[in-house]
């Protein structure tokens, strides 16, 4: 649903900039009737953004943007079992528009042939929901199933959230103070920046 000022329902659109760094992967299943697994990862965004100023589906602007929301490691060294990524790092910036609530990274482990790559397995988290930091991300295997296998990488994220009201001076900013205890809410305060 669509609210004033062309944001989507329940986000806050703004500028993200994302770097993965894959470090290494263990377990990661191989696909039907094949015994080992030459992996690499494919990383895409799929982002949900503010409606207002986007170009027409299937401009060229529009293909130009989307290229630059998918990533891909090299092939790893080691086969199968445990696998080094050697830090391969997959680079998104200054991607805007974003609304990280409806955004998601979907990481794809490719079996790499000569002529073709097949998918080995995959994981899908929600974008306001990937930390910063050393992370092992769980993957699921090529029929959707839980497998053994998963990613060892390190995300720095960064977003910075639009302000349309940026101009208006002594606008305050809210902090969110820890979870109080007994009930579970969280305590807002606001701060003059002109103090």
């Amino acid at each position: 649903e669509e609210e004033e000022g062309g944001r989507l329902d329940g986000g806050r659109a703004g500028v993200l900039g994302l770097v993965i760094t894959v470090l290494a992967a263990q377990g990661v299943p191989a696909p039907e009737g094949k015994k080992d697994v030459r992996p690499s990862v494919k990383c895409e965004l799929h982002v949900g953004r503010e409606l207002e100023g986007r170009e027409e589906e299937g401009s060229k602007e529009e293909k130009k943007e989307e290229k630059k929301l998918k990533q891909k490691t090299g092939v790893a060294k080691g086969k199968g079992g445990e696998v080094d990524f050697r830090g391969d790092v997959m680079k998104f910036e200054g991607v805007t528009g974003i609304v990280p609530e409806l955004s998601f990274v979907r990481f794809k482990v490719m079996d790499q042939e000569v002529l073709r790559s097949e998918l080995a397995a995959w994981a899908c988290i929600r974008l306001d929901r990937l930390r910063s930091g050393h992370r092992f991300i769980h993957l699921y295997d090529a029929r959707g199933l839980p497998s053994e296998g998963f990613l060892f990488v390190k995300i720095d994220k960064a977003f910075t959230a639009a302000d349309d009201d940026a101009s208006v001076p002594n606008k305050g900013t809210v902090k969110a103070d820890p979870v109080t205890p007994n009930k579970g809410a969280v305590a807002a305060t606001t701060t003059n920046p002109s103090t």
